[in-house]
């Protein structure tokens, strides 16, 4: 069935939360759109652009 990319976040609490499953795959590291997903969700809780 292949992979089912799932990313959520919620902004309702004073801390934000990011969920990022995109699946077990090691190639996504190679991926620059998924890297650059990664980057973001790290900087947006930081409040970093």
């Amino acid at each position: 069935m292949g992979d089912h990319p799932v990313i959520w976040t919620n902004e309702h609490f004073a801390s934000r939360n990011v969920y990022i499953f995109m699946g077990h795959s090691p190639d996504l590291f190679q991926n620059e759109a998924y890297k650059t997903l990664l980057k973001n969700s790290i900087f947006w809780p930081a409040h970093k652009k």
